[in-house]
């Protein structure tokens, strides 16, 4: 039986009339999330990617109500930012945008991605309860914005891709934060034969299924498929207990910069004692409670 996945768009109008109600500010939202879901539904087919499609949306949407925002930093080239959040106690928005958020009318913003530490550097991983983002307004795209705009993501069908395509791109591709759940199970499902690929994947990889956006990586890095979150608002690790889930740390050395008050939640990349971790595969074998 195949599945009509833009009716699920139907059920999540009142998550975003509520945060209305609850004086959180929205932003400029070019496309309601059942015509995402219809471009989804389009890439689908009729022959073994439906049938994955179908096998796979039940487990795909049990995987997407559980999957965490992940915040990875800590570039060793830049380990100031690291201590920043620490003494701030915050992750603050960054101190400027791309044109193409700008051209979107977005403001400035703390970047994470859906269940993945996917950003390509950095020790340290911040996973936090999703819920965390009904506390700011915020919107979501299942590509990279920044890669977007770095030469990272280009269009597989050339043509035209300057700064305004790549903002229309972004336009088109987004929608609020509070839809993320109802999109990331259907979009998951339709992509993968085993829907924890999604968040087990390593850097350079590709979907099992051409990505319908259809975005590619320059250097197959998994920034042109993954969920990215923007949270356009200063996010504060002083949440309700439960929001902070981990803080996922490459190595020992790190864990002295950590305040006492947050040292329960420190997790080590597996590593040898002196060695440096992989927080991404880490952050994944968490992400789908194998740690």
């Amino acid at each position: 039986m195949n599945t009509d996945i833009s009716a699920l768009g139907a059920r999540v109008s009142l998550p975003a009339l509520t945060r209305v109600a609850q004086g959180v500010r929205t932003l400029p939202v070019a496309r309601p999330l059942s015509e995402l879901l219809s471009d989804v539904e389009g890439a689908l087919g009729a022959g073994a990617r439906r049938a994955s499609y179908n096998s796979n949306l039940v487990t795909a949407v049990q995987l997407a109500a559980t999957l965490p925002l992940v915040h990875r930093t800590a570039d060793p080239a830049q380990p100031l930012t690291w201590q920043e959040i620490l003494r701030t106690g915050e992750l603050r928005v960054s101190t400027g945008i791309t044109e193409e958020e700008r051209r979107c009318r977005w403001s400035r913003a703390v970047y994470f991605f859906l269940g993945s530490a996917a950003y390509h550097k950095g020790n340290v991983a911040f996973v936090f309860d999703r819920a965390v983002s009904g506390t700011v307004s915020g919107n979501f795209s299942p590509f990279d914005s920044g890669g977007l705009s770095g030469g990272l993501l280009e269009p597989i069908n050339a043509g035209s891709w300057d700064v305004n395509d790549r903002a229309r791109c972004l336009d088109r591709h987004s929608t609020d934060v509070a839809d993320v759940e109802a999109f990331a199970g259907p979009y998951i499902a339709a992509h993968f034969n085993q829907p924890a690929s999604y968040v087990s994947r390593p850097q350079r990889s590709d979907t099992d299924f051409a990505v319908y956006h259809e975005l590619r990586s320059t250097n197959g890095d998994r920034r042109a498929w993954t969920i990215e979150v923007r949270l356009h608002g200063d996010v504060t690790l002083d949440l309700p207990r439960g929001s902070l889930l981990h803080i996922v740390l490459a190595n020992r050395a790190l864990e002295a910069d950590v305040p006492d008050n947050l040292l329960e939640h420190v997790m080590f990349a597996d590593a040898e004692p002196e060695g440096e971790g992989d927080v991404a595969r880490t952050t994944a074998e968490i992400v789908l409670g194998r740690r």
